[in-house]
């Protein structure tokens, strides 16, 4: 019978690298996409946007990478880090991952990985990337974007391109001609 216990798990974790890592991620994504073959979606991939926080050891090391909250007393608390994280809908495949401090929100992580994009896409995301700028500058990339409204509603129906149900309307934004 298997053991419970972590240890050697643990140990050989690491000893990876994180270009290892990053390599381990790439080789899974793409035996994900290979395995599942044809894209759904009209061709298209969608790509889903995430974001969460992590607690680190408390080194000093990472208490200068990744500051503890200010809320919680100095010494009594651990780092906090942000992971934002791009993965395929239709394989749950990791396309790519960023890594910020609690300073950092998840837009300017999104816009470091912004080369994970291809034409055609669509970005399915949440509230956090409700964002027309962040929208506009795929838009250029003929990146589509989907996004729950930031709370806010439109100031009226009329605002929208076609109304789709209460409270949720369509709205497409057109790159603008260099």
């Amino acid at each position: 019978m298997p053991s419970a216990a972590t240890s050697a798990y643990c140990r050989a974790r690491m000893k990876l690298s994180f270009k290892e890592l990053a390599k381990i991620l790439e080789y899974s994504y793409q035996s994900l996409e290979t395995l599942a073959g044809k894209r759904d979606y009209w061709g298209r991939r969608v790509v889903v946007v995430d974001g969460t926080g992590v607690s680190m050891p408390d080194t000093p090391e990472n208490q200068q990478a990744w500051p503890q909250p200010g809320q919680q007393k100095q010494g009594c608390g651990f780092p906090v880090a942000t992971i934002l994280g791009c993965s395929s809908l239709r394989t749950g495949g990791m396309l790519t991952y960023e890594i910020g401090n609690k300073h950092q929100n998840e837009l300017p992580l999104l816009r470091k990985g912004y080369d994970v994009f291809e034409d055609s896409d669509i970005l399915l995301a949440d509230k956090g990337f409700c964002s027309y700028y962040d929208m506009a500058m795929l838009a250029k990339r003929a990146v589509d974007t989907v996004v729950t409204l930031a709370l806010r509603k439109p100031r009226s129906e009329a605002q929208a391109d076609r109304k789709l149900g209460p409270d949720d309307g369509f709205v497409k934004l057109m790159p603008q001609s260099a």
